[in-house]
């Protein structure tokens, strides 16, 4: 949740573009065609590229999991498009949907935020960051999608930027739900 101060700073993308088990979109990509951002070769990793902890992160999903999880990516920047608080709540694992009200809506936050629901909450953050979030949805690809146990990771593709995003979920239920406001860069 620490990401949503800086989310006019952020980008949230999306588009129909499924990652696919067996290609680039789900399992591990040669040191060639591996996703890289500035912050690789910044000597903060042995072998210059810092990103291998997420792009590799547990093992490809399989074709079904793949599916299930950019279904959700996909629903949660839709209903954030068209600022449906109840919609994208509902996207969102329990602990990060009960913490909206209490960590957004609350003051001294903006105005327009202030709320005592998730939903109320997020419609108003969503409607606050509209332009953006509307303009930034359509050009989101997942290009990869990795889990481990329990947790997954959508690995993003944006337009107009060269840096490999990325969101992190959790089965819950038997649901893949989003444990993240917003999505984020890569180290």
């Amino acid at each position: 949740m620490g990401a949503c101060g800086g989310a006019t700073q952020r980008q949230m993308r999306t588009s129909g573009n499924p990652a696919r088990p067996g290609t680039a979109g789900s399992g591990s990509a040669s040191p060639a065609t591996q996703p890289r951002d500035s912050n690789d070769n910044d000597g903060d990793a042995g072998n210059g590229d810092d990103d291998l902890q997420i792009f590799d992160y547990g093992h490809a999903a399989s074709r079904t999991e793949a599916r299930l999880i950019t279904t959700i990516v996909q629903r949660y920047y839709k209903a954030a498009a068209a600022e449906n608080g109840a919609k994208a709540c509902s996207s969102l694992v329990v602990p990060v949907a009960e913490a909206v009200p209490e960590e957004l809506g609350q003051a001294p936050g903006q105005a327009y935020r202030r709320g005592q629901s998730c939903a109320v909450v997020i419609s108003a953050f969503f409607k606050g960051e509209h332009k953006h979030i509307a303009a930034e949805r359509r050009s989101l690809e997942i290009t990869r999608v990795r889990v481990e146990g329990k947790t997954g990771l959508a690995i993003l593709r944006l337009d107009g930027t060269s840096e490999p995003r990325k969101i992190a979920l959790r089965r819950e239920g038997g649901h893949w739900k989003i444990r993240e406001l917003l999505d984020s860069g890569t180290p």
